[in-house]
């Protein structure tokens, strides 16, 4: 067994617009962040897997004969499910001991899922000649959280933890997979706040709206709802169900959504952006219906802060975060009056935190 340890570092990500449009292959706006999943690995003389999670105080170990989804400790599959990814691929994979240790909070809709399988890809790289580029890594992460962890997410999540670059946001077009860096002052900042109501999106709320999804593009005669525009959906609307109409209305205003942010990006139109995301999450809330009291409690009170420009959940929904577009100067004041608001509100303080542009795994 070799006694050197070897470290990766990831990142999370924050979804910023571009709610649930990634799987129909449409636009989303995502930022790393500065909160990091750290594996450190070893290699072994046998053929075990030995994982270790230092916040979870957990410990499997299994054989790379047989890499199958664990039902009892699911943080696992998405380690698992990247070796069998390689191992799809005939990379022959080495025995290893993974720790594993993060300061992505659970919860929070800031993808520790999608930083804990690029780590272990990334970690898998150090072992054996892999010559992926950025965007097959990006789909056997992609593929480990579909077959492994249960969970039909798009690419959004692998694509941001995998190519951020510093200092800026990223607009991810999951239809010609092309991404741009997109700029964001550091006059700036967001928080992101735990309504500390949890989602299980394996149990089915997620698959549902995918479902639903692609029942209405077929019916709309397109391959993906990232080819319709709003006008021919209206033209359409009797040719859906209330409910395929509904969460293809979410999923073809949000794509305009992302288009306009992108501008108000460039420009500098901050205000602009956080109008934007105020929308998004109205959308969420009354089309896409992925949202919760908690989550719109959190974000009303947003509406109303004169010192917050935007607001809307992030991630999956049914629960998890609310994310918040301040002014750096002004992010004190605001957290103080969002605590006392939350404290008297839910009967205990909120969880909040501040994140901020980082590199992506490759660019750290």
């Amino acid at each position: 067994m070799s006694t050197t340890w070897l470290e990766v570092k990831v990142p999370g990500r924050v979804e910023l617009l571009g709610n649930h449009t990634d799987y129909n292959q449409g636009l989303v706006i995502s930022m790393a962040v500065d909160r990091y999943t750290i594996m450190r690995s070893r290699l072994r003389e046998d053929h075990i897997l030995r994982l270790r999670s230092l916040n979870l105080e957990e410990t499997w170990q299994g054989s790379l004969n047989n890499l199958v989804p664990q039902k009892e400790q699911h943080w696992v599959n998405y380690v698992v499910g990247v070796l069998a990814a390689l191992k799809e691929r005939e990379v022959e994979i080495l025995g290893m001991d993974m720790e594993i240790e993060s300061s992505i909070p659970l919860g929070f809709g800031l993808s520790s899922s999608a930083a804990l399988e690029v780590a272990s890809l990334l970690t898998c790289k150090q072992y054996h000649s892999l010559d992926q580029e950025p965007l097959e890594m990006a789909k056997m992460c992609q593929w480990a959280e579909n077959q492994f962890a249960g969970v039909s997410c798009g690419l959004m999540d692998q694509i941001s933890v995998l190519i951020s670059q510093r200092g800026s946001v990223n607009k991810i077009d999951l239809q010609s997979l092309g991404y741009e860096n997109l700029p964001f002052s550091k006059a700036f900042c967001f928080l992101v706040v735990d309504s500390e109501t949890r989602h299980q999106l394996v149990d089915g709320e997620y698959s549902n709206r995918r479902e639903v999804c692609e029942s209405a593009a077929k019916k709309l005669d397109v391959a993906y709802l990232r080819e319709v525009q709003v006008d021919h959906l209206d033209d359409r609307k009797f040719d859906l169900s209330l409910e395929e109409h509904k969460r293809a209305l979410h999923v073809v205003t949000e794509n305009e959504r992302v288009q306009k942010a992108c501008q108000a990006l460039q420009e500098g139109a901050m205000e602009r952006l956080g109008q934007l995301m105020f929308e998004s999450h109205e959308s969420s809330k009354n089309n896409f219906e992925n949202s919760c009291r908690e989550l719109d409690e959190l974000v009303d009170f947003a509406s109303r802060h004169k010192a917050c420009l935007g607001a809307r959940l992030t991630g999956g929904g049914f629960g998890g975060a609310v994310v918040h577009l301040l002014e750096r100067s002004k992010k004190d004041f605001y957290q103080n009056d969002l605590t006392s608001f939350f404290s008297k509100k839910f009967g205990r303080p909120p969880k909040i935190i501040e994140v901020n542009p980082v590199a992506g795994a490759l660019n750290i």
